[in-house]
């Protein structure tokens, strides 16, 4: 810019310039993206993680007996099942 005696700093003329700030653009854009995918993942698995449930095998062979007996109850399940600390 001094050698070419610009009197001010004009980003139109700065060829340069300009490059580098699209592709750091380009660089920040693609990071941010990445970031937001990485958090949805993580809040899928901590979702995922929550829906487990750990049973006996007595009240799991007695919930599998259920199963083939009467259709699914909501209420009959939460009566048998213990969540895991």
């Amino acid at each position: 810019m001094a050698q070419e005696c610009w009197p001010v700093y004009a980003p139109e003329q700065d060829v340069r310039g300009s490059e580098s700030g699209r592709e750091r653009n380009i660089v920040r854009d693609v990071a941010l993206a990445r970031h937001a995918a990485w958090q949805k993942k993580q809040r899928d698995v901590r979702v995922e993680l929550q829906a487990h449930v750990w049973l006996s095998a007595d009240d799991s062979r007695r919930m599998l007996a259920d199963q083939v007996r009467l259709p699914p109850q909501p209420d009959l399940l939460k009566s048998r099942v213990k969540m895991a600390p």
